[in-house]
C-alpha cells in the first residue's frame, strides 16, 4: 500500500513539474518574425497539450502515413530568414498553422464529447468539420456576422449560431455524407451532437516552437508526401524538454493556459 502511494505521489509530483514547464512555455509565446531559439513550429490541439502534462510527452500523429511521426515548419527553410519580414512564406505558414490547428481542436474536442474514437471515426469526424465550416462560411458571406474569417467569429456568436443548426443543415451541402451522418445522429444523438458542435468549433488550436534539439532527431523532408514540411519519426511520442513556447490560437486555448499561469505563480 505504501508503494502505491508513493508512487501516486511522484506521479502527481511529475505532473506538477511539467504544468510549471507548460506555463513556463506559455510565457516565452512564439514570435514567428523574432522565433529565438525557437527552429520550428508545429499545430495541434489543446487536447495535446493536456497529454503533454500527464505523460511527458507529445503524441504523434493519426491514421495512414502519420502514426510514429511529428510534422512541423522548419523557420529555416520554410521561412528562410531573409525573408521573415518581406514576408508571404510567413503568411503562408500563419495560415497553414491556424487551419490545421482548427481542423486538429475541432475533431479532438468532439471525438471527447461524443465519446468516439479519433482514429476508428476519423472520417466521421473530418467531414463533420467540413460541413459545420461550410455553414459557417455561407453565414459569413451573406453578413451574418461582422467578421472578415472564420477566425474573426467571436464564441458567444459561434454557441449562438451552432445551437441552430440542425441534421438537414449538416446533409444539404454533402448529400453524400447523408447517410453516415444519419447513422452517427442516431448512435451519438442530434442534440449531443449540435451541443459538441458548439463546444468544438470556438476551438483554435496551439502552437508549439521545438528548439535547435529536433534537428539532432534528423528531420526528414515530407513534401514528396504531404504539404506539411518536415517530420520527425518518435514512435513514442516527443519529450516535453524538445519544447520552446507554446502560443495560443484561440481564447478557450488561451483561458487554458492562463489559468495553468496562475495556478503555478501562486
Amino acid at each position: 500500500m505504501g508503494e502505491f502511494l508513493d508512487e501516486e505521489a511522484l506521479q502527481e509530483e511529475q505532473r506538477v513539474s511539467r504544468r510549471r514547464k507548460i506555463a513556463e512555455l506559455f510565457e516565452n509565446g512564439i514570435d514567428l518574425e523574432n522565433p529565438g531559439e525557437t527552429v520550428a513550429v508545429h499545430a495541434t490541439s489543446l487536447e495535446a497539450v493536456e497529454q503533454i502534462i500527464e505523460t511527458g510527452m507529445l503524441p504523434t500523429g493519426k491514421g495512414s502515413g502519420a502514426e510514429g511521426n511529428i510534422y512541423f515548419y522548419r523557420l529555416d527553410v520554410s521561412i528562410p530568414q531573409e525573408y521573415l519580414l518581406n514576408n508571404t512564406q510567413l503568411e503562408e505558414v500563419q495560415e497553414g498553422l491556424g487551419s490545421y490547428g482548427r481542423i486538429l481542436g475541432f475533431e479532438k474536442n468532439l471525438a471527447k464529447k461524443l465519446n468516439l474514437d479519433f482514429v476508428n471515426d476519423g472520417i466521421f469526424l473530418t467531414r463533420l468539420y467540413s460541413s459545420v465550416e461550410a455553414i459557417f462560411y455561407s453565414k459569413l458571406y451573406r453578413g451574418e456576422f461582422k467578421a472578415k474569417g472564420l477566425a474573426d467569429i467571436t464564441n458567444e456568436q459561434i454557441r449562438e449560431s451552432a445551437s441552430k443548426i440542425t441534421l438537414d443543415d449538416l446533409i444539404k451541402d454533402y448529400p453524400a455524407y447523408e447517410k453516415e451522418f444519419r447513422q452517427y445522429a442516431n448512435q451519438c444523438g442530434i442534440e449531443n451532437i449540435i451541443q459538441a458542435i458548439s463546444e468544438a468549433f470556438q476551438r483554435r488550436g496551439v502552437v508549439l516552437g521545438f528548439s535547435s534539439k529536433i534537428l539532432e532527431l534528423g528531420p526528414e523532408s515530407a513534401y514528396e508526401e504531404s504539404d506539411e514540411g518536415w517530420r520527425v519519426k518518435v514512435p513514442n511520442g516527443l519529450s516535453l524538454d524538445y519544447l520552446s513556447g507554446i502560443e495560443p490560437l484561440g481564447d478557450v486555448e488561451y483561458n487554458y493556459l492562463e489559468q495553468i499561469q496562475e495556478s503555478e505563480s501562486k
